[in-house]
């Protein structure tokens, strides 16, 4: 994490454990002394937040809102099941969520949480998923708002808010990677035969599903939200469905117009772009399909 040039590092530990044995000695990472340095743009440690090695457990992320003008520092220590809020200089802990010492999956309470997120209103996400299964929100002040996730993922560890303020989340024990819309309400689901799902977290409901092939891909949402397209190997098309209630609004067949048909090995979004991207599987081609109605 860079903040005017000067890097912040939480240092986690080096030594790798098996279930026999310890490889190489205990050394500073095992005892956990300078657990947070200040590195200048040169490479130079030019600060060592000491103070907090009595602390600190194992931490895991640390970041800087780049929403918050003060550019208070936070570390994620997952071993505590607490998120500290940093003054920048270090010398103070001016908020912590969570209890520390103490796990659990409620408003006060974080089961190893790992990486933060934040919309440009400084609502914050907090990813709970080393032994957690939600992302946990929270309003500005800290305030909980609510948490979802819980039977739905299995590990959600990296957490990202995109140009558009959509969440994006990767589960790393289900080997998923998950988009939400930006109140963190609805996600799609696609699975191979075909079926497309939009799920309600807020209400634990399925609110709309449709067939859009018979061999399926992948889908991927509009940055705008609007929305979803799907990519099929059976048949040999793109289907673009409508992100409110999944219906068909365009389906299209994949050739090179020479009478030679292909399958779509995956679709994406490029928000920046206002577009989807098609990598097709058959013939040499990426396609660049714009949702822009400009």
């Amino acid at each position: 994490m860079v903040d005017n040039g000067v890097f912040r590092v939480a240092r986690r530990e080096q030594h790798r454990q098996t279930g026999r044995e310890l490889l190489g000695p205990l050394g500073v990472d095992a005892k956990w002394e300078h657990c947070i340095n200040v590195i200048d743009g040169k490479g130079n440690i030019i600060e060592s937040w000491t103070q907090y090695d009595s602390i600190l457990k194992r931490p895991h992320f640390v970041a800087i809102n780049p929403y918050d003008p003060d550019k208070h520092v936070w570390i994620v220590d997952d071993h505590s099941h607490v998120v500290y809020k940093m003054t920048n200089d270090g010398k103070r802990i001016v908020q912590t969520l969570g209890t520390s010492d103490v796990k659990g999956a409620d408003g006060t309470h974080f089961n190893r949480p790992t990486y933060l997120a934040w919309l440009p209103d400084s609502t914050l996400f907090v990813a709970d998923g080393y032994n957690g299964t939600r992302v946990a929100k929270f309003d500005k002040e800290g305030k909980f708002l609510n948490a979802w996730g819980e039977g739905m993922f299995k590990g959600p560890h990296g957490i990202f808010i995109d140009r558009e303020d959509n969440l994006w989340l990767a589960d790393d024990k289900d080997h998923t990677v998950h988009k939400f819309t930006p109140d963190g309400r609805f996600v799609f689901f696609a699975s191979r035969d075909g079926w497309i799902t939009k799920y309600d977290l807020y209400n634990l409901k399925t609110v709309a599903e449709v067939r859009a092939g018979i061999n399926t891909r992948n889908a991927a949402v509009s940055g705008d939200g609007r929305y979803v397209m799907v990519a099929n190997y059976l048949p040999h098309s793109l289907v673009l469905l409508d992100a409110r209630d999944l219906s068909p609004l365009k389906v299209i067949d994949v050739n090179d117009g020479k009478n030679k048909s292909s399958r779509v090995s995956a679709v994406y979004d490029a928000a920046s772009r206002h577009s989807f991207v098609a990598a097709l599987k058959d013939i040499p081609e990426v396609w660049e399909i714009s949702y822009d109605e400009k």
